[in-house]
Protein backbone atom coordinates (compact mmCIF):
# COMPACT_ATOMS: atom_id res chain seq x y z
CA UNK A 1 0.00 0.00 0.00
CA UNK A 2 1.79 3.31 -1.04
CA UNK A 3 -0.63 6.63 0.42
CA UNK A 4 -0.32 10.25 2.02
CA UNK A 5 -0.71 9.64 5.35
CA UNK A 6 -2.83 6.79 7.64
CA UNK A 7 -2.76 4.95 10.83
CA UNK A 8 -0.42 1.64 10.96
CA UNK A 9 -2.45 -0.06 12.95
CA UNK A 10 0.30 -2.88 13.52
CA UNK A 11 2.70 -0.71 15.63
CA UNK A 12 -0.27 2.60 16.08
CA UNK A 13 1.75 5.04 14.13
CA UNK A 14 1.09 6.92 11.95
CA UNK A 15 2.48 6.59 7.98
CA UNK A 16 3.58 9.75 6.41
CA UNK A 17 3.73 10.25 2.51
CA UNK A 18 6.57 7.94 0.17
CA UNK A 19 6.26 5.52 3.13
CA UNK A 20 5.18 1.73 2.26
CA UNK A 21 4.11 -1.34 4.31
CA UNK A 22 3.93 -4.24 2.60
CA UNK A 23 0.56 -6.19 2.80
CA UNK A 24 1.40 -9.29 0.77
CA UNK A 25 0.22 -12.48 1.74
CA UNK A 26 1.84 -15.65 0.03
CA UNK A 27 0.70 -18.86 -1.02
CA UNK A 28 3.14 -21.88 -1.95
CA UNK A 29 2.63 -24.76 -4.04
CA UNK A 30 5.08 -27.56 -5.01
CA UNK A 31 4.90 -29.12 -8.01
CA UNK A 32 6.93 -32.16 -8.37
CA UNK A 33 8.19 -35.13 -10.45
CA UNK A 34 8.72 -32.86 -13.41
CA UNK A 35 11.09 -33.49 -15.95
CA UNK A 36 15.19 -32.01 -15.72
CA UNK A 37 16.14 -29.55 -18.06
CA UNK A 38 12.35 -28.76 -19.20
CA UNK A 39 10.18 -25.50 -19.43
CA UNK A 40 7.17 -25.45 -18.15
CA UNK A 41 4.32 -22.83 -17.77
CA UNK A 42 2.80 -22.57 -14.65
CA UNK A 43 -0.56 -20.87 -14.32
CA UNK A 44 -3.17 -19.83 -11.13
CA UNK A 45 -6.22 -18.57 -11.10
CA UNK A 46 -8.16 -17.17 -8.38
CA UNK A 47 -11.73 -18.89 -7.57
CA UNK A 48 -13.94 -17.65 -5.36
CA UNK A 49 -18.09 -18.37 -4.79
CA UNK A 50 -18.90 -16.12 -7.90
CA UNK A 51 -16.57 -18.01 -10.17
CA UNK A 52 -12.90 -17.34 -11.58
CA UNK A 53 -10.76 -13.93 -11.88
CA UNK A 54 -7.81 -13.26 -13.70
CA UNK A 55 -5.02 -15.33 -14.46
CA UNK A 56 -1.35 -14.98 -13.38
CA UNK A 57 1.26 -17.33 -15.40
CA UNK A 58 4.93 -17.86 -15.30
CA UNK A 59 7.51 -19.76 -17.40
CA UNK A 60 10.62 -21.74 -15.67
CA UNK A 61 13.34 -24.14 -16.64
CA UNK A 62 13.67 -27.20 -13.88
CA UNK A 63 17.42 -27.80 -13.24
CA UNK A 64 19.47 -30.95 -15.59
CA UNK A 65 21.16 -33.11 -13.94
CA UNK A 66 24.44 -31.48 -12.29
CA UNK A 67 26.89 -31.19 -14.85
CA UNK A 68 30.08 -32.27 -12.99
CA UNK A 69 31.07 -34.75 -10.84
CA UNK A 70 32.20 -33.61 -6.77
CA UNK A 71 36.54 -32.04 -6.69
CA UNK A 72 38.53 -33.04 -4.54
CA UNK A 73 37.50 -35.58 -3.05
CA UNK A 74 39.49 -36.81 0.17
CA UNK A 75 40.06 -38.74 3.27
CA UNK A 76 40.26 -36.74 5.95
CA UNK A 77 40.12 -38.81 8.89
CA UNK A 78 40.22 -42.80 9.52
CA UNK A 79 40.04 -44.60 12.59
CA UNK A 80 39.29 -48.61 12.73
CA UNK A 81 36.36 -48.39 12.00
CA UNK A 82 35.65 -45.42 10.51
CA UNK A 83 36.47 -42.80 8.27
CA UNK A 84 35.11 -38.99 6.98
CA UNK A 85 35.39 -37.96 3.67
CA UNK A 86 35.33 -34.08 2.22
CA UNK A 87 34.51 -32.97 -1.03
CA UNK A 88 33.97 -29.59 -3.11
CA UNK A 89 30.49 -28.42 -3.67
CA UNK A 90 28.97 -29.20 -7.21
CA UNK A 91 26.96 -25.56 -8.03
CA UNK A 92 24.07 -27.53 -9.51
CA UNK A 93 23.64 -30.15 -6.47
CA UNK A 94 21.56 -29.73 -3.93
CA UNK A 95 21.89 -33.49 -2.01
CA UNK A 96 24.70 -36.07 -2.44
CA UNK A 97 24.57 -39.90 -2.15
CA UNK A 98 27.69 -40.85 -0.61
CA UNK A 99 28.17 -45.32 -1.18
CA UNK A 100 30.43 -47.32 0.00
CA UNK A 101 31.82 -50.94 -1.29
CA UNK A 102 34.92 -52.81 -0.62
CA UNK A 103 37.73 -52.42 -2.92
CA UNK A 104 37.39 -56.39 -3.96
CA UNK A 105 33.96 -55.87 -4.95
CA UNK A 106 32.59 -55.15 -7.87
CA UNK A 107 30.82 -51.93 -9.26
CA UNK A 108 27.23 -52.76 -8.64
CA UNK A 109 28.08 -53.62 -5.08
CA UNK A 110 27.99 -49.96 -3.89
CA UNK A 111 25.83 -49.50 -0.97
CA UNK A 112 24.48 -45.67 0.84
CA UNK A 113 26.36 -45.50 3.59
CA UNK A 114 23.96 -42.31 4.60
CA UNK A 115 20.76 -40.97 3.86
CA UNK A 116 21.31 -38.28 1.04
CA UNK A 117 23.66 -35.45 2.04
CA UNK A 118 21.93 -32.11 1.79
CA UNK A 119 24.23 -29.62 0.14
CA UNK A 120 24.77 -26.25 2.10
CA UNK A 121 23.42 -23.49 0.49
CA UNK A 122 25.69 -21.32 -1.62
Amino acid sequence: IHTDRFLDCSNQKWVGTGDTIATTLSIESTIESLTPNQKYVFRVTPINNFGSGPEASITQQTMDVPSTAPTRLTVVSVTSNSFTITWNVVTDANKYDVQIKLASESTSAYQSVSNVVTAPPY
